[in-house]
Order: structure tokens, then sequence, then C-alpha cells
């Protein structure tokens, strides 16, 4: 039968594998230790040892950016006190010439008609009308022109009323200033080898 079959095939392994597991337990029993061993060899059950190993990596140089200022000439002016005059406005009259006439007063006679008698010749009386002087009247009469200046307005005029400090521009002169800010690429050390050490696990040695 195949159930019968496969029980005794399971028996005769269980028995073949009996003394394999018996030098098993020999193998793990303690092993005598040498007295010249006993400070040199590990255990056996001992891990790994590290063990550092150096070596030589090269490190980039390290660039960085760092503000740098920007200048620039520009003219500034100069500027200096002196003593000024001081002016004020005032008006002041303005003349022109104009002609005037001239008159002047004289006596002129005035006369009337009267009668008078007179003799003829020879000897004959008669009476005849005759202008004579009744008197004097005074008259002005025009003697000619004179030019003489008269106001006809007036005008602002500037006149000097002291002095006064102020502040004049005498020239320029080029100066540098700063004007702003600008970024560049700087290294930050050179470029060198760093030694460093590398940590390698070792297996013990029985």
């Amino acid at each position: 039968m195949p159930g019968r079959a496969a029980l005794i095939f399971v028996a005769l392994t269980c028995l073949l594998l009996l003394p394999q597991a018996a030098a098993d337990d020999a193998e793990l029993e303690e092993v005598p230790i040498v007295a010249g061993e006993e400070a040199t060899s590990p255990a056996p059950s001992a891990p790994p040892q590290p063990r550092a190993t150096p070596r030589t990596c090269d490190c980039p140089p390290v660039v960085k950016l760092r503000r740098v200022p920007v200048y620039a000439d520009v003219e500034v002016p100069v500027f200096e006190r002196r003593r000024a005059p001081r002016y004020r406005e005032i008006m002041v009259p303005v003349f022109k010439n104009r002609c005037i006439p001239v008159y002047a007063t004289r006596c002129v006679p005035v006369f009337e008609d009267a009668c008078t008698l007179v003799l003829d010749p020879p000897f004959l009386p008669r009476f005849r009308t005759v202008r004579r002087v009744a008197g004097w009247r005074h008259e002005r009469v025009l003697r000619g022109e004179r030019c003489e200046r008269v106001p006809c307005g007036v005008r602002p005029h500037r006149i000097r009323d002291g002095f006064v400090e102020e502040t004049v521009e005498t020239g320029t002169r080029t100066e540098r200033r700063l004007v702003g800010w600008r970024c560049e690429p700087c290294l930050d050390g050179s470029p060198r080898g760093l030694r460093v050490g590398e940590g390698v696990l070792t297996p013990c040695s029985r």
C-alpha cells in the first residue's frame, strides 16, 4: 500500500540522521585552550574587528558670492562765501524838456480923437479933428520860448543798501561716490588634498 511505504521511508530517514546529530553535539563541547594561545587567540565566536585604512581625497575649491561696491566719478559744484552789496528799489521822478513861451510887458499908447482949433494961412481959424495920446496901457507880448524840465511820472530805481553774505558757485570738482553694489564669485580657499581614514571590517582569525 502507498501509505505504508511512506511510513517505512520516514522511519529509515530518522535512523540515518541520529548518528550525525550526535557528532554535531560532540563538536559543540568545550575545546581546551593551550596556555600559549590564551592571550593571542580570539574566541571562536568573536565578531569581525574594524580596521582604519587611511586614504587621500581631493577637495574641490569653495566658490561663494561677495558684494563689491561700485563707484563712479561725478562732478560736484564748489561753493564759497562772498560779501556782496545789497540793493533796494525806490521810486524816482521822471522829467522831460518842454518849451514854454516867454512873455514881456510893454506900455502901449492909447489914442483918442479930439477937435482942436487951428489957424490956417492966412490966419483963418477953423476946427480940425486930430488924434492925440490919451494915456498908456500895459499889455503882454510874446518874446520867444524857453526849455525847462518838468515832471512826467515816476520809475523804479535800485540803490545800494549795505552788504550781505551769500553763497556763490565758483566751479566744480570730480568726486568718487558709491552708486551701488554688484555680486561677483570668489574662491574661499585653494583646492587641497584631505587625508581621511576609511573603516574596513577584517574577519578574526582562529
